[in-house]
């Protein structure tokens, strides 16, 4: 059994900087953050570290150690790819539940997950070859199976690792492909960033496009880690990527505050975040953050893309309703403007304005939404006046429109007079909106 140091001393001040440190593990191989009913449980070899409030207890495992662990609600299975079935009883020791299946027996780095508390696995690489096959765990037969296909549709994923995975909706999405390389390599992989769905009712595979995220984080599946429908992930700078599988988004972050560059992996409570860090030699650190500290400044953010065609109908059948909607809209619920109504009444109204009400309405129209200065307006009239005549002159045009106006259009002090924006000493008309 593993020994491991617990910091309580440092707790109360490494809580002042958002972090509270729990376990510290000397020397370890494997490792897995698994949260059954809530509470944290911390497997590294042959031990396993159970987190309650700011304790943690030690008890010992016989967990191998090149076995994976795959969580189905509160209970803990481990297996190699492909291989035997193993489940933890109460002791924290596994009792082995199915033998290997006879039909395949290697699906190294394939993806695990649940549906209605039954175990599959999608991919892998195993005897020299990559897989392409969806399998799970007859518990009835007590062996691995085939998932069976529809025979309308025997469309399947390019075969390899899977870099991304998650379960919702009853339908398995599969984003990014390691595949192997033209030499024939697996050191050289490549990696194909296709989206893919299966459907569980139809039980049919489903191209849905592809994604270019991960450009930045040069496909790093070994920093990824997953919580829920998320994927954590560090970038060459020491940013983190979230990639959000049931939104189909991705945020960038700058480096986590409360993280060193040695981030291991990542999971979460109802109030907070467990993070494992890799700490001076060969040390694994358990540590708790409440989500508020753990992200730091969002960076960049887009969306995953989804089949190309099919969106630039979504965007077209969008554009139609959004027309269809501002033509409704202009038509129910906007009022018309000031500006409409003054041109409705010069037309309707000529006959009864002046000369000069009908020239002060083209020049405000004219400039709209300018306004016309009382210098100009003062050139409607006879040249001898003084300027105080003209003042006087000008507010009265301007009292007696307003006052047509309002009687037939209801709009009261549709013509108003403010400072010039050129000459703050001069006043000028215009209409209110």
């Amino acid at each position: 059994m593993k020994r491991f140091l617990c910091p309580v001393f440092f707790i109360q001040c490494s809580i002042i900087f958002g972090q509270e440190p729990l376990v510290t593990v000397k020397d370890f191989n494997r490792y897995e953050l698994n949260i059954i009913a809530d509470i944290p449980h911390l497997f590294v070899d042959d031990s396993v570290y159970v987190v309650s409030g700011s304790s943690v207890q030690a008890f010992a495992s016989d967990r191998y150690s090149k076995k994976d662990i795959i969580q189905v609600k509160d209970s803990i299975f481990k297996h190699s790819g492909g291989g035997s079935v193993y489940k933890m009883d109460t002791t924290f020791n596994f009792d082995r539940i199915i033998y290997k299946p006879k039909m395949e027996q290697s699906f190294f780095q394939s993806s695990n997950f649940v549906r209605n508390d039954t175990i599959l696995q999608y991919g892998g690489y195993g005897n020299f070859s990559h897989k392409n096959s969806l399998i799970f765990l007859d518990a009835n037969l007590k062996s691995w199976e085939f998932y069976p296909y529809s025979t309308e549709n025997l469309v399947k994923p390019p075969m390899g690792s899977p870099q991304f995975t998650t379960y919702f909706n009853d339908s398995l999405w599969v984003l990014g492909f390691y595949v192997a390389s033209s030499e024939g390599t697996q050191s050289n992989n490549e990696l194909i960033r296709e989206i893919w769905e299966f459907s569980f009712k139809t039980r049919k595979w489903t191209k849905k496009g592809s994604y270019d995220f991960s450009d930045k984080f040069n496909g790093l599946v070994r920093k990824y880690f997953k919580v829920g429908n998320s994927y954590y992930a560090r970038s060459s700078f020491n940013n983190t990527l979230v990639v959000d599988l049931e939104k189909m988004i991705w945020t960038e972050y700058e480096d986590l505050t409360s993280i060193n560059t040695k981030f291991r992996g990542i999971n979460r409570t109802r109030d907070y975040y467990y993070v494992l860090n890799q700490t001076s030699g060969n040390s694994l650190e358990l540590i708790r953050i409440r989500e508020g500290d753990l992200l730091g400044q969002k960076l960049n953010e887009g969306r995953i893309i989804l089949n190309e065609q099919n969106n630039i109908l979504n965007y077209i059948l969008i554009g139609v309703v959004i027309l269809i909607l501002l033509v409704l809209f202009r038509t129910f619920f906007t009022k018309p403007s000031t500006k409409s109504k003054i041109i409705e009444f010069k037309t309707k109204k000529a006959l009864l304005l002046s000369k000069d009400e009908i020239r002060l309405l083209e020049d405000l129209l004219k400039v709209y939404p300018k306004g016309v200065s009382f210098k100009t307006i003062g050139a409607y009239f006879d040249k001898g006046l003084n300027f105080e005549t003209i003042k006087v002159k000008t507010r009265k045009l301007i009292y007696q429109l307003n006052e047509k106006i309002a009687k037939e259009t209801k709009i009261t002090a549709a013509l108003e007079i403010r400072k010039s924006v050129e000459d703050k000493r001069a006043r000028e008309v215009f209409i209110k909106d």
